[in-house]
């Protein structure tokens, strides 16, 4: 099965160009580098060496760009679980970090 991209507009077409030569996000750089490359009429082992991925990497970029259009070139990450720390924990330990091994009466001075 051959995934092809749709026939893009100028807009998109500038606009994916744009992001691969100057976005520092590497998943929106490679998504969109995937696309261009695939609109430039590549196959899709040749795009997986060019952009040193797996073949079915390459196909799930282009089902998700088929299906969902430029949005899907920005990664959404999901929310991880909660911390287990509060803030005024993370605070005592960013303090203990930075203090002095002296403050505490140690003998070395690191």
């Amino acid at each position: 099965m051959v995934l092809r991209v749709w026939e893009l507009t100028v807009e998109e077409g500038q606009k994916l160009q744009r992001i691969v030569r100057h976005v520092h996000d590497a998943i929106e750089f490679k998504r969109a580098h995937i696309v261009l490359a695939t609109y430039q009429g590549n196959t899709p082992l040749q795009i997986a060496v060019i952009a040193l991925m797996s073949e079915g990497y390459f196909r799930g970029v282009m089902r998700a760009f088929n299906e969902y259009g430029m949005a899907m070139l920005k990664p959404k990450w999901r929310p991880e679980r909660p911390p287990k720390s509060t803030d005024e924990q993370r605070k005592a330990l960013v303090d203990l970090a930075l203090s002095r091994p002296r403050d505490f009466q140690l003998p070395y001075s690191q």
